[in-house]
């Protein structure tokens, strides 16, 4: 499955705030990329990226699919699961 641009570079403007400019570039972000190991997120902000996620794109994120927020991919996984359910 294809993951559509427009959740990426909504997610990036999401997650930007609250990265550290000095350790982590934006633009570096790929699929690939650790929320916490590559972009230094910790599970505080981990929370507040999801509850940002849900009040831009509308949805509800379970605990359970928290969890699975490893990977860029696995969250854009997770949205367009969501965005698919509407």
């Amino acid at each position: 499955m294809q993951m559509s641009s427009e959740i990426i570079e909504k997610l990036k403007a999401i997650i930007e705030p609250y990265l550290d400019e000095d350790e982590v570039n934006i633009d570096t972000l790929t699929p690939e990329s650790h929320l916490i190991q590559d972009l230094g997120l910790d599970s505080f902000y981990v929370i507040d990226v999801v509850i940002d996620i849900e009040n831009e794109f509308d949805i509800n994120i379970e605990n359970d699919q928290i969890s699975q927020f490893e990977t860029v991919e696995q969250v854009v996984k997770v949205i367009q699961a969501k965005l698919d359910e509407k």
